[in-house]
């Protein structure tokens, strides 16, 4: 159905009020000639029933589809008695733009630009959607007629509720859903691809009866799936907060070994702290997106580890002694695999529309390959830096909190490493041997986004620090879209708790006392290791007590980040935009 969207003179009979948040100089620059959609802008999730009341005006539509829209005033012409405003509104990280006479008037006309170009999008991705994914089942039942199907309740987490079997040959192709329907299509696409069904020629290959698939294919749907297992689990009895639209996790394994395999941490989320809310006590989560979470618990299950050093248990530890006796490195065989049930936001994902693109990008050398970007603040979406220096001062008076992307984020883990500053006083630099996406894959913006487009720039990194290159992978099936609203919480669990947080996205905080997971908790568990696990900078006879000295006082580290920001700029990819220092001056203890 498409969206009905109201006419000028109903819109001017109902104008919705909405108060103007003034906002950093940066939304007087006009990006939008070289902004496409973002990776979290669902079309089809917006499209509603045609009995659409046409008393509702524009605006008043588009904050019912889509509530992350927000509208900025970013101009004004013309004389005092007679001003022109010119609007901007922000959906899923595509910019759209109206002129008034009065700033309700702009309102309107920028959602109705909105409204109009989310129809034309809704209706290009059904038509690529059934051109790509067009009966499943019926094609796997016309190649192989004697397929046989299995089907079984489960009675277990709502997606996960019904199993279907579809049995080809010997081969058994296990697919889950909530419905019967969405189990046998996952079965079916399971089939088609593991057993080399040409979909673009809607036709199979030989089928020699053997199912054919790589190490690499097996430890990443391995990986994903024991991160969903554990959350369905976590959630079970929690269905309010079992909603989620992004899913991420890290699993360990040692020498590669499935069998053994251990889920370290699970994460939901996708929003960031509002800009009142940030800490100068070190007490608030900043991003609450997924995938940073879960390194979040990567660094609290490390200093676990490091507990059992500073037990006299190190032979039960990840870490072994260094050979020079000063702190300690990962031992052999440890690995790390990151898994993201869909893109992460920034440079990997504004450029993946769907599943069903070009594997080549036609475009590689276009100037916004590549851009460090920001997340929008109480929305969904990226834009591009502007070089913009963030103050305290300036944050508390109403301008826009930026944070950078997770693209850009994993970006900086791949040369720094997932430990952190503080952590680089104890360990050497930790890194992913892999990063899994759910869906959305595209190998070329993925390559890019996470250490490709600083290899040709970056001087030469002193190890123990390294440019790392990780496998990148994709599930054999994709993961179903979560055609819903963003939720405004965050689920966060980390090997050794029983249960799991919930934390309140707007506040960075759970309902109760603060996260096990911030700055000031994490600070004090590195406290605790001073004196008694060797360190490899001596940070035990530092005088200083601020979360930033001690911060500062990891030399390589700082010097290796300095030689990560210099290359983003000499690829002209824009300045890494930092927190107000005065979030990082609070005292350690």
């Amino acid at each position: 159905m498409a969206i009905l969207i109201p006419d000028d003179n109903t819109a001017k009979d109902t104008l919705y009020k909405r108060q103007i948040t003034p906002q950093p100089p940066f939304f007087n620059k006009d990006f939008s000639h070289k902004e496409p959609i973002n990776s979290y802008f669902d079309p089809k999730k917006v499209k509603i029933n045609s009995t659409v009341s046409s008393n509702k005006n524009p605006v008043q539509v588009l904050n019912e589809l889509y509530l992350g829209a927000s509208f900025v005033v970013i101009g004004q012409s013309g004389p005092d008695h007679l001003p022109t405003f010119k609007v901007s509104v922000t959906v899923g990280g595509r910019t759209f733009y109206g002129t008034g006479r009065s700033k309700k008037e702009a309102n309107v006309s920028a959602a109705t630009a909105a409204l109009k170009f989310i129809n034309q999008e809704s209706k290009k991705e059904e038509v690529l959607e059934d051109e790509a994914a067009k009966g499943a089942v019926m094609m796997l039942n016309e190649w192989y007629p004697n397929t046989a199907y299995q089907y079984e309740e489960t009675g277990g987490f709502v997606s996960a509720r019904f199993r279907v079997t579809a049995i080809v040959g010997t081969e058994k192709f296990v697919g889950m859903g909530s419905t019967k329907q969405a189990a046998k299509t996952e079965a079916a696409n399971l089939a088609l691809t593991k057993l080399q069904f040409n979909l673009q020629a809607k036709k199979p290959t030989e089928y020699s009866g053997v199912v054919v698939e790589t190490e690499e294919q097996k430890m990443a749907d391995h990986v994903a799936r024991l991160i969903q297992e554990k959350f369905e689990s976590l959630m079970s009895k929690d269905l309010l907060h079992a909603k989620r639209k992004v899913l991420s996790g890290i699993v360990m394994t040692r020498n590669g070994n499935l069998s053994d395999a251990e889920v370290v941490a699970v994460t939901t989320g996708t929003k960031c702290i509002s800009g009142g809310y940030i800490s100068t006590k070190g007490s608030s989560l900043n991003d609450m997106h997924a995938e940073v979470l879960s390194r979040r618990c990567l660094i609290s299950y490390f200093y676990d580890q490091l507990d059992l050093v500073a037990k006299f248990q190190e032979q039960k530890s990840i870490f072994t002694k260094r050979t020079n006796g000063k702190g300690f490195k990962l031992r052999k065989g440890v690995e790390f695999h990151l898994y993201i049930s869909t893109a992460p936001c920034g440079d990997a994902s504004v450029f993946s529309l769907n599943e069903y693109g070009d594997k080549m990008d036609k475009h590689p050398n276009r100037s916004c390959r590549g851009l460090l970007r920001t997340k929008i603040e109480n929305g969904e979406g990226s834009i591009p830096v502007d070089g913009t220096r963030q103050t305290w001062d300036g944050i508390l008076q109403g301008n826009r909190l930026l944070t950078m992307t997770c693209s850009d984020k994993i970006c900086r883990w791949n040369v720094l490493g997932l430990q952190g500053a503080l952590l680089t006083h104890f360990i050497e630099p930790v890194y992913l041997k892999s990063v899994i996406l759910g869906s959305l894959f595209h190998e070329e913006h993925l390559q890019r986004a996470l250490y490709g487009r600083i290899d040709h720039t970056i001087k030469k990194v002193v190890l123990p620090y390294c440019i790392n290159r990780p496998n990148l992978a994709r599930l054999t099936v994709c993961e179903s879209r979560q055609a819903s609203n963003s939720t405004n919480f965050s689920v966060v669990w980390c090997r050794g708790n029983t249960q799991a947080e919930i934390i309140d996205a707007s506040i960075g905080k759970p309902e109760l006392g603060v996260s096990k997971f911030c700055k000031q908790e994490l600070s004090r568990r590195f406290v605790r290791l001073l004196g008694k696990i060797s360190s490899v900078t001596t940070v035990e006879n530092m005088k200083a007590n601020l979360y930033c000295d001690v911060k500062e006082a990891a030399s390589e580290y700082k010097a290796t980040k300095e030689v990560l920001l210099d290359a983003f700029v000499a690829s002209g990819l824009g300045t890494w935009v930092s927190k107000p220092m005065e979030q990082d001056r609070f005292v350690i203890k």
